[in-house]
């Protein structure tokens, strides 16, 4: 098909799907994600279980190798390791590179699904998840305060932390350092030897007894009305009233007869200090594939509201930044772009070096950013963000879009040195060198075909590295073969839109 005459026929044609292109790309380019490093999948998948008061042999014997043999039948797995703690089991199965995570995921989650019936009744749903390095805390957030423990741990975590992750792309937000309230029962063993009552059966009958059960309902005709059992605990004083046993049948005996309630702290695991003051710190975590820069501009902006209303209400309360990620990725990303804007002026005043034509020049400045452009919006649709290897693809594809530009602006302005009118020129000239342009547009895609479906991890990586550059070079195909003749036409020599067509076959 002849491009260039369709381009030079049909200039308002050629324009208009610039423009669309332009848009759209600009469009992708404010909806993707910002990040520091493409998104990877690294395929380890770790199962926790706790089971409260057991020793580490014990973990290893009744919860850690019934797990293991299930896993140990996934095929693909690799390595498969566990750590035995006071009270935990910590299994890692790793798997080879490129297997689907999603799906390995899954078949962990049902073998161990199967394990249940032959773990003890106490153990605790398991907790599986795989691993991510995007899994790290965007922000830490300091929390200073002229508090007891107690309060400054509620303040976070009933007045702080909701208003955080309220905030748009926030996955999560976790509390680290600080005490929080909690109510022990401290049991005598010898008043429960004489009374005969075992631990278990005391905890039992605090859980029983502290719960809103539903007690039934009651039709009235138009109304339907609901009663329930409140037996939830307002004070310290109704959990020593709990009833424990009759003793001898006869004696009730309660609580506050076998043990002391106390309104304390949860014993103390971690210290955190700042400045070499006491402060609670505030890890914040986004949502995989969300622009980093714009949750932590939202953080900033919840944060600033939060300390306004501390001042207002006399709180003697602040929150801080510790550290901000996504500084170090905004300064990282903008030099990209400054080394992409640099590498366009440089190709431009080579081009003018070696033509010596200013509008050759300008013609190769409005060019190239539309098939950079253009490529975000591909890059949009393939799911990529804007990281520093997509962005450092782009500033290597200006080196490599300049060579469709250049080898067509070169042949056009040749012919009309020979005395062709710049629409002659422009058709002729570019139908004259397509094969070429086309040759050298498939020599740079073949090239970097297989760079983008490399495997392992650092095929992950060079993904959006190598999609990237293909990408930028079929956009920029088409504007060597559309807009550059239709440019060049009707703007070479300065002459007007309304020029005499005679000559055009």
């Amino acid at each position: 098909m002849n491009l260039a005459k369709l381009a030079i026929k049909h200039p308002a044609l050629i324009v208009s799907i610039m423009l669309a292109t332009v848009a759209v790309g600009l469009a992708s380019f404010k909806a993707m994600g910002v990040d520091l490093f493409p998104s990877t999948s690294i395929p380890i998948i770790s199962v926790i279980t706790v089971y409260p008061g057991a020793g580490p042999s014990e973990i290893e014997t009744l919860v850690s190798r019934p797990l293991e043999e299930k896993i140990a039948a996934i095929s693909g797995l690799k390595r498969l390791s566990s750590k035995n703690l006071e009270g935990v089991s910590i299994l890692t199965a790793e798997f080879h590179m490129g297997m689907n995570t999603d799906k390995l995921e899954q078949e962990v989650r049902d073998k161990v699904n199967m394990s249940r019936g032959d773990l003890p009744r106490e153990v605790e749903e398991p907790l599986i998840r795989h691993y991510d390095p995007a899994d790290q805390p965007v922000m830490e957030l300091t929390l200073k305060a002229d508090m007891k423990p107690g309060e400054l741990y509620d303040l976070a975590d009933q007045v702080i932390r909701p208003r955080l992750e309220q905030v748009n792309s926030v996955a999560a937000v976790q509390i680290y350092g600080g005490r929080k309230r909690e109510i022990q029962v401290l049991l005598d063993r010898g008043k429960l030897a004489q009374k005969e009552i075992p631990v278990v059966q005391v905890a039992a009958q605090i859980g029983a007894s502290g719960e809103n059960i539903p007690s039934g309902k009651v039709d009235q005709g138009l109304r339907e009305m609901a009663f329930r059992g409140m037996g939830e605990f307002k004070s310290v004083s109704q959990v020593s009233e709990v009833l424990v046993n009759l003793y001898g049948n006869e004696r009730p005996t309660k609580i506050g007869e076998v043990g002391q309630v106390v309104d304390t702290l949860a014993d103390e695991k971690s210290r955190t200090y700042v400045d070499g003051k006491p402060v609670l710190f505030l890890y914040i975590y986004r949502q995989a594939g969300t622009n980093i820069v714009d949750m932590a501009n939202g953080v900033k902006k919840v944060m600033g509201s939060l300390n306004q209303t501390f001042e207002k209400q006399k709180t003697p309360a602040s929150l801080g930044v510790l550290v901000d990620s996504s500084e170090y990725v905004n300064e990282n990303v903008s030099d990209v772009y400054e080394t992409i804007l640099l590498s366009i002026l440089l190709t431009m005043l080579v081009i003018y070096l070696f033509l010596g034509n200013v509008r050759a020049m300008l013609i190769t400045a409005v060019v190239l950013p539309v098939s950079l452009i253009g490529a975000f919006a591909l890059m949009g649709v393939s799911g990529f963000t804007i990281n520093v290897i997509s962005l450092i693809a782009l500033s290597l594809g200006v080196g490599l879009l300049v060579d469709d530009a250049i080898v067509v602006i070169e042949n056009i302005f040749r012919r009309m040195e020979e005395g062709e009118s710049p629409l002659h020129a422009a058709e002729h000239g570019t139908n004259q060198i397509q094969v070429s342009v086309f040759a050298i547009t498939l020599v740079v895609i073949s090239i970097f075909v297989p760079v983008a479906f490399m495997g392992g991890l650092v095929g992950q990586f060079l993904k959006q590295f190598g999609l990237t550059l293909v990408f930028a070079m079929a956009i920029s195909f088409f504007v060597a073969l559309t807009l550059i003749p239709m440019l060049t036409g009707y703007f070479a020599d300065g002459g007007r839109w309304t020029r005499s067509r005679a000559g055009l076959g």
